[in-house]
Order: structure tokens, then C-alpha cells, then sequence
């Protein structure tokens, strides 16, 4: 008797083994059939995306391309649009500070709230503006940076 390894019986030994042999086993043959098989459906399903693809291609090309349409007169271009709104948190921001410029003189008719509506407001107005912002910059660079 080898000593540190366990006494197994052999009906715990049966009673171990039993799932193992259970488990058909496949020979080589059955396996690569089935291995062939499963590229051979793979194989087929990649042809049939290729075919939708090329047909969504050939559609696509077909299609007419929409002439460039004429800006609509009277309608503001982006520029202006953005210069309206960089004018506008600019108008903002003066005044605010020419409210708090007057509650601090002591002026009658300037409430403290007031003052704080409006430079919160200013302070919204611009972190709006700074978004916007960010965003056209990360857009110009993500335009830039692509390839050609």
C-alpha cells in the first residue's frame, strides 16, 4: 500500500467513470466531416452577405444623386448663426455684470436675486458656448485626420 494517496473501491471508481464512457466518442473521420461541414454552411452564409452587399452596392450606385440644393434665401448661414449666439452670450455676460455692477454702487431697484439670476445665466450661456466649441474642434480634427 503506497502511502498520501487515497484507497479508492472499485464501485467509487464505476461510479466515476460511468459519465465518461457515456460520452460517445467520434472518430477522426466523423469529426472532419463535421468540421467540413460547419465551414462549408459558414462558407455559405458568407456568400450570401457578400451577394446582399453587392446587390445593396449596385442599388446604391443606381440611385440618382440629388443635385446640390440652393441655400434658401433669407435663411441664416451657420456662420451667421454662430456669430448671433457668441453676440448673444456676449450680451449676456455684460449684463450680468452691469447688474452686479449696480447692486455694488448701491442702486436702488437691484435685488440680490436678480443679480444672481442673471450671472448664473451668463454662466450657463457660456459653458453652452464652450461646448459648442469643443464639439466644432473635435469635428475639425476628426475631419482632418481622416484618409483620403
Amino acid at each position: 500500500m503506497v502511502t498520501g494517496f487515497p484507497v479508492v473501491q472499485l464501485s467509487e471508481l464505476s461510479f466515476i467513470l460511468a459519465p465518461l464512457l457515456l460520452i460517445p466518442l467520434h472518430s477522426a473521420a466523423s469529426v472532419k466531416k463535421r468540421a467540413v461541414e460547419e465551414v462549408m454552411s459558414q462558407g455559405v452564409e458568407f456568400n450570401r452577405l457578400m451577394l446582399e452587399m453587392r446587390s445593396m452596392q449596385a442599388e446604391a450606385m443606381a440611385r440618382q444623386k440629388p443635385a446640390a440644393s440652393e441655400p434658401v434665401q433669407g435663411a441664416p448661414s451657420f456662420s451667421e448663426m454662430l456669430g448671433q449666439a457668441v453676440n448673444k452670450v456676449n450680451e449676456t455676460q455684460q449684463a450680468s455684470n452691469k447688474l452686479a455692477t449696480a447692486f455694488e454702487m448701491g442702486q436702488s431697484g437691484v435685488d440680490l436675486t436678480d443679480v444672481m439670476i442673471a450671472s448664473q445665466k451668463a454662466s450657463v450661456s457660456f459653458q453652452a458656448m464652450t461646448q459648442v466649441r469643443n464639439k466644432l474642434v473635435q469635428a475639425y480634427q476628426d475631419i482632418m485626420q481622416m484618409p483620403v
